[in-house]
């Protein structure tokens, strides 16, 4: 069943990123389709927009979080090679021969020392070859170059954080988005199957038909004399006779005159002879409104009926439709479906038109001509010099039946010889 509940603009619903069940309602009358594809497509534009925002907002902390880790690395670098200009590699081995010779010397009065002086020897040594052969580690150079592995080190780990924050947010992002189309794509979808329920249902939409069928919805008269031949007892003679009969049986009854020659009770029981004698004759008549008229009634879908006077009598008849044909309007018509096409909301036979070739200035084969539309519009051809009324696949033809009153091209009265035009026609005298 068509919606008729206007574009809704709904809260997004729940609170997970990629949680777009809510939005744009799609459950909308024929004529908001086109505003709500509007909504629909401004709805994923601010989606994919707000995720747009969320992965720059992402992407600039992570961004912020990198660069406030390597101030921190380089700041702790270049202490680190502050302290490496007072490197000394052999530093220790000079303070401990410079102290044993202290020692010496202070205790000289007591003798030499000669243990320590060895000691002190043997530590000189050490330090004479670390001064021509320093350790790397130790040394200016070296110290500079375990500050600068250590800021590397610690600017590599900090870049893959970065990295990784920054594909989070991006697969955060792709995944957003792809959520936001997904809907949109569901939406538009949902307004595609609409728009063909729509355009399925335009025709009795506008022209009053049954939906689904595209049959006129008619008013179907079974029961009634023009179907069935059944006629209540009638004269018009005897009903002018009875009704001036009521008319004087109410000038008794009101003058209180009862009895008698002309009194009320006589009066009375010559319209009640009178009513049984038309009641067992048959319905007299002296023209077809006598009848109920001659406009014809349509009996069902497939069968017209028709009531009018025949030698005083009223009688009946009918005749069917043909196989592809329907019974619609007032007068009754068997109506045969046309092929059409929809320009601008009106309904154009395509009897009026002619398909016109690729050579015609259009890319492809198309609508020319011009026709009075189904609802009475004349439309002349929009695009002489061009595609016309637009080319076949865009503008298709199918098949409706006409409008009522409109008679159906390449009418023909009955084989049998009756007197219903079948193919849109009415009934003869």
């Amino acid at each position: 069943m068509l919606g008729g509940l206007g574009v809704v603009i709904a809260n997004k619903g729940g609170n997970a990123d990629t949680d777009f069940s809510g939005g744009v309602s799609t459950a909308v009358a024929c004529e908001d389709i086109a505003a709500t594809r509007g909504a629909v497509n401004t709805e994923l534009a601010e989606r994919k927009s707000a995720a747009g925002e969320a992965l720059a907002e992402a992407l600039e902390g992570a961004s912020d979080a990198y660069w406030e880790t390597r101030r921190a690395l380089e700041n702790t670098k270049t202490a680190c090679e502050s302290e490496a200009l007072l490197a000394d590699p052999c530093k220790d081995l000079f303070e401990q021969a410079s102290a044993l010779a202290d020692e010496i010397l202070e205790n000289i009065d007591s003798g030499f020392d000669e243990a320590k002086f060895q000691e002190r020897e043997r530590i000189k040594k050490e330090y004479d070859e670390c001064v021509q052969n320093p350790p790397q580690e130790d040394t200016y150079p070296g110290k500079l170059e375990q500050c600068r592995a250590a800021f590397d080190a610690g600017n590599t780990a900090a870049l893959d954080a970065r990295r990784a924050a920054e594909a989070a947010a991006q697969e955060r992002h792709d995944t957003t988005v792809e959520a936001a189309e997904s809907a949109h794509r569901a939406k538009m979808a949902a307004l595609d199957v609409l728009e063909k329920e729509c355009e399925d249902t335009k025709y009795e939409r506008k022209y009053g038909a049954l939906p689904g069928t595209g049959i006129p919805v008619t008013d179907y008269q079974g029961g009634s004399s023009a179907c069935t031949g059944v006629f209540p007892g009638s004269d018009p003679e005897l009903e002018r006779t009875i009704n001036r009969l009521r008319s004087q049986y109410n000038q008794a009854k009101a003058a209180g005159k009862m009895e008698g020659f002309g009194g009320a009770l006589s009066i009375d029981a010559k319209i009640k002879e009178l009513e049984a004698d038309m009641a067992a004759g048959g319905a007299k008549c002296n023209t077809d409104a006598d009848c109920g008229g001659p406009v014809p009634v349509c009996c069902n879908i497939s069968e017209i009926g028709r009531a009018f006077c025949s030698n005083g009598t009223c009688a009946n008849e009918t005749i069917a439709c043909g196989a592809e044909e329907v019974c619609g309007g007032s007068p009754a018509q068997c109506l045969a479906l046309i092929q059409v096409i929809e320009y601008q909301g009106s309904l154009i036979p395509t009897s009026g038109l002619r398909i016109g070739s690729r050579e015609d200035g259009c890319d492809s084969q198309h609508w020319h001509g011009s026709g009075t539309a189904l609802d009475g519009t004349f439309f002349a051809d929009p695009n002489p010099e061009g595609c016309g009324f637009g080319m076949l696949d865009e503008k298709p033809a199918f098949s409706v039946y006409p409008p009522s009153q409109q008679t159906a091209p390449g009418a023909a009265a009955p084989s049998g010889g009756g007197t219903i035009e079948v193919r849109g026609g009415i009934f003869g005298n």
